[in-house]
């Protein structure tokens, strides 16, 4: 069994969706820096892409004897990155290092955050197991998936609960979900149209955009009715 004592952990601490770097420059030396993977057809360098988000990827875990094919140690190369706070390539302004996007997990209250994103993983994903029925082809609807088969349908839910754990919660608590379902099912179905951002059915607006739709329907119960009805002839 692998010893997790064997591993260091990298937190994200940006406000971004998103972040990713594949090199960086040395300070001292003016040249690149990339953790080598691979080379292409010419013998050019393919270096690896690091991720951070603010989701699944909130935490990333890198062993103590992980090295690039040069022999270059990732827990080094992450540590040395610009963007790690404390790193000594960082840039500093009167002591204080600006532009950190992540730094390396070593205290009490790094290991309590970590703790916590790890927690909402798990929320997240028993979230999406709990679903069945018409409330998981509802939520699998919303993250567009349409499929008969409950298998395919909890595969994809759980899927997007283990890369978005925040949006799943949100979504599982949505008192509109249901509503929201039955927008991108009949657009799926052809029953709705979209006109640039309007949602129409049969020539009529129902709303100048998605979320202005689910206003509309969760207002008219009779419209919201009928479009069940004409949707379900239609297999939706």
């Amino acid at each position: 069994m692998k010893n997790f004592g064997d591993y260091v952990y990298f937190i994200y601490l940006g406000n971004n969706k998103t972040y990713g770097f594949m090199t960086y420059t040395d300070p001292t030396t003016g040249n690149q820096r990339g953790y080598r993977v691979g080379s292409d057809d010419k013998g050019r360098p393919i270096f690896k892409k690091w991720r951070f988000n603010n989701d699944s990827m909130r935490i990333v875990r890198v062993g103590t004897g992980e090295i690039d094919l040069d022999g270059k140690s990732a827990v080094d190369f992450l540590r040395n990155s610009p963007e790690c706070k404390g790193s000594k390539s960082g840039t500093y302004i009167n002591d204080q290092q600006v532009l950190v996007y992540f730094k390396e997990m070593t205290d009490e209250q790094d290991a309590k955050n970590a703790v916590e994103t790890r927690k909402l993983n798990i929320e997240a994903q028993n979230a999406a197991l709990k679903l069945k029925g018409e409330d998981l082809i509802d939520f699998a609807a919303i993250i567009g998936v349409f499929d008969s088969s409950p298998d395919i349908l909890t595969h994809r839910v759980l899927d997007f609960a283990s890369n978005f754990p925040k949006k799943m919660l949100d979504y599982v608590n949505d008192p509109s979900r249901k509503v929201k379902s039955l927008i991108e099912r009949a657009l799926n179905a052809s029953v709705f149209v979209e006109d640039g951002k309007q949602i129409k059915w049969e020539g009529k607006v129902i709303g100048a955009d998605k979320d202005d739709a689910v206003s509309n329907l969760m207002k008219d119960e009779k419209l919201k009715k009928a479009i069940e009805l004409n949707l379900s002839k239609f297999g939706g």
